[in-house]
């Protein structure tokens, strides 16, 4: 009896397997795939950073796979490094220009320099820049496209770019004036139709919106794939997340952790008759530098600009005792040591520094001019201005309650509750009083109303320096030496009670 059992089950074994085949065979016979590998967020990393990334290793990576028909970016692709940002962006383009892109979606720190900047970079990129939802005086970006199709062997793939309509909270406004940034959402369902009217098989949403919320609040990727049909897959950006394939509906999202750390390859199986999609393989790959590689010709250009930047940047300026490092939901060593160093050049009673500004975490060692500049890349200046106690109790409430994180302050203690209820505030040790005048530095960012703080635009007496706050953490390293455990420190500033105000 065992031995019959043992027939059946081989036997079963073997017909399953037999036709797992005939079916695997006719899948492949059936379709054909297309092969996408997408970035989002580069921010200029074109070199590796921790033995990841780099263009060299992406373009190892590139040259390891068999076909990739397509190569996609999601949006903030310069701003972030010395080597992108001293040449405006030029460098990262031109390193793009060699991995030969197919198309880069206009995310929001793509104004960071202005748009005439923006504008002469597209002119040097050998790849379309997109983006369907952004006017200029009414009239859609000239430099821009919309959408492309391309035909990728048998079918036409269409490709729509977003950039995010919440651009001018995390902008300079200077840089703003005569934008329009219109609805994701709507943009998307106006022009859907049309594209496949032309004739796209599959529609592919290139976007720089973020992952987090399907709200009003932040209309991001979910949001976008529950509210427009016809979206096959949504190639994302902005939120530095990393979504290796997340369904929503019928369109699949995904997105890396952005800085080049990593890529996402995409296999997209497409009915040879219909040129419908029948399945999707998505994965992330980590561009792990030693497992990778690196091409050599890619290698030599990144090279070259990195020697001509590091001439520059490579002289160490301080040493810090300690890991200076950032936060987003409290204060942080980091952040108390950069608002106490505006405070003290402003010689104010209060400093105010946003935190997505700190744009990294340094280890304790040598401090360069790189890494200062790769802290701090965006040529804010100081701005002075005098607020009211009342005012100032306003920022301190959108502070507790702000998306983008709480702001990184110098001269002040501030005690709220689990319920975001301020219980207290003092400036100089002393409670704040909300009729008296208190004299603020801030950077050119927030002074004019980025991350949504437009209380700094009703300051009195307001003054911009003109110095640029990098410049003035450079001149303090380089006067102080070294940054001590005392100088960087948490110290209370910022706490959270749980007693429940009455």
């Amino acid at each position: 009896m065992l031995q019959k059992s043992k027939k059946f089950f081989l036997w079963t074994g073997g017909a399953f397997a037999a036709l797992y085949l005939a079916w695997n065979g006719q899948f492949y016979s059936t379709t054909f795939p297309v092969t996408i590998v997408h970035t989002n967020d580069l921010h200029g990393n074109i070199l590796p950073f921790r033995g990841k990334g780099g263009a060299a290793t992406i373009a190892a990576f590139l040259k390891k796979q068999k076909k990739v028909d397509l190569l996609l970016d999601a949006g903030d692709f310069f701003q972030g490094t010395p080597e992108s940002d001293l040449s405006g962006g030029k460098n990262t383009v031109i390193v793009m220009n060699e991995l030969k892109y197919d198309a880069a979606t206009i995310g929001n720190h793509e104004f960071d320099f202005g748009l005439a900047a923006l504008e002469k970079l597209s002119g040097i990129a050998t790849f379309p820049f997109l983006s369907a939802n952004v006017n200029y005086n009414k009239k859609p970006l000239v430099f821009a496209k919309p959408y492309i199709i391309r035909e990728v062997r048998q079918a036409n793939i269409g490709i729509l770019g977003l950039t995010t309509e919440l651009t001018p909270r995390t902008s300079v406004p200077e840089n703003m004036k005569g934008l329009e940034f219109l609805s994701s959402v709507e943009t998307a369902r106006n022009i859907i139709p049309e594209m496949k009217n032309l004739g796209a098989d599959v529609i592919i949403a290139l976007t720089h919106l973020g992952f987090e919320e399907s709200t009003e609040t932040w209309p991001g990727d979910r949001l976008l794939a529950q509210s427009v049909e016809g979206i096959d897959i949504i190639i994302g950006g902005h939120s530095h997340r990393r979504v290796e394939g997340f369904r929503s509906g019928k369109t699949l999202i995904v997105q890396t952790s952005g800085r080049g750390s990593s890529v996402g390859k995409m296999t997209v199986y497409l009915d040879r008759k219909t040129k419908k999609i029948r399945r999707i393989k998505n994965k992330i790959v980590e561009m792990d530098v030693k497992k990778i590689g690196e091409d050599d010709g890619i290698k030599k250009i990144v090279s070259e600009i990195s020697e001509e930047i590091s001439k520059s940047l490579s002289e160490v300026i301080a040493v810090s005792e300690v890991d200076l490092n950032r936060r987003r939901g409290g204060d942080s060593n980091l952040g108390n040591f950069l608002a106490d160093i505006m405070r003290q050049y402003s010689k104010t009673d209060a400093a105010f520094h946003n935190a997505g500004g700190i744009r990294t975490d340094l280890k304790k060692g040598d401090i360069s001019l790189r890494d200062i500049y790769t802290l701090n890349p965006f040529d804010n200046t100081i701005v002075t201005m005098k607020l009211t106690g009342e005012q100032v109790h306003k920022l301190i409430e959108l502070s507790i309650n702000n998306e983008y994180g709480l702001l990184q302050v110098s001269g002040m203690r501030i005690t709220y509750d689990k319920g975001a209820n301020i219980l207290e505030i003092t400036i100089n040790e002393k409670p704040l009083n909300e009729k008296k005048l208190y004299s603020v530095a801030t950077n050119s960012f927030l002074a004019s109303g980025g991350d949504n703080f437009g209380i700094f635009k009703e300051g009195k007496n307001v003054t911009d320096t003109g110095k640029l706050f990098r410049d003035v953490i450079i001149e303090h390293l380089k006067k102080t030496k070294t940054i001590t455990k005392q100088s960087a420190r948490v110290d209370g500033r910022i706490l959270i009670e749980s007693r429940i105000k009455d």
